[in-house]
């Protein structure tokens, strides 16, 4: 092997195979569509951020003033 030659790149499979709240690694191969955690209580942990509104959406459109919407 001389300088140029690179060993190819050995494919890894999915590209994140952790949990998505604690890092755990995931049983390897994940089913496609599989939830993305390691047990319910990391299932429920991230439904409740989705709940006290902790995760957002990014939109382009301008937030508006709830009193107002209130009035009309």
């Amino acid at each position: 092997m001389n300088g140029n030659d690179v060993a190819p790149k050995k494919n890894k499979g999915p590209k994140d195979s952790r949990c998505k709240m604690c890092g755990t690694p995931l049983p390897v191969p994940s089913k496609p569509g599989a939830p993305p955690f390691c047990s319910e209580r990391c299932r429920l942990n991230d439904l409740s951020k989705w709940f006290g509104e902790n995760y957002r959406i990014a939109t382009n459109q301008a937030p508006t003033d709830s009193a107002e919407e209130e009035k009309e």
